[in-house]
């Protein structure tokens, strides 16, 4: 036979977001902030949540926090929800020096106009993509790695190490004519 189930369903008024709290110095997304979906009065989503939520670790990361954590908090009252995005940024390092760990035919002069960060400047994950492509660009390594290590001794520094496996198939003249 055929055993037919019925389960009722009630479905209540949906919840709406009362209050929407950011971690302090974020900023907007007219100012370079990151792109929210959620909005206070407005129904609560779940997937607007977790994806605003994604966004603000993001940020951090794109602007230079590497380690940072974020978490949401949901608190409801009167069937409202009380939505609180708190951040732990972690250190914001800086460039300290610049290492090239291979050694070749390859000048380091050429390597080193390559990287888009300067020492002193804040590391950012954009730029040492960009670095990474620049070097890739150049059609003379088989791989390029370019990551960040300690820097002995300094708190808030980190150096980049850049190491490359060069082609064996090409092969770099410098000179002048004229």
């Amino acid at each position: 036979g055929r055993l037919i189930v019925t389960v009722p369903v009630r479905e209540g008024a949906s919840s709406l977001v009362a209050a929407l709290t950011l971690p302090d110095g974020l900023p907007p997304p007219a100012e370079g902030g990151p792109k929210l979906r959620l909005r206070e009065g407005d129904p609560f989503d779940v997937e607007a949540y977790l994806a605003d939520r994604d966004a603000v670790a993001a940020w951090y990361r794109r602007e230079g926090w590497m380690e940072a954590r974020v978490r949401g908090d949901l608190e409801v009252s009167n069937g409202d929800v009380h939505v609180t995005i708190e951040a732990e940024p972690g250190p914001r390092p800086r460039l300290g020096e610049v290492r090239i760990a291979s050694s070749g035919r390859t000048h380091e002069r050429m390597i080193r106009r390559a990287v888009q960060v300067r020492p002193g400047e804040i590391i950012r994950p954009q730029e040492l993509a960009e670095t990474r492509a620049r070097l890739s660009e150049l059609g003379t390594f088989s791989s390029v790695d370019v990551r960040t290590v300690p820097a002995p001794g300094k708190d808030g520094v980190r150096d980049l190490e850049v190491s490359y496996v060069e082609r064996p198939d090409v092969e770099l003249e410098y000179g002048l004519r004229y």
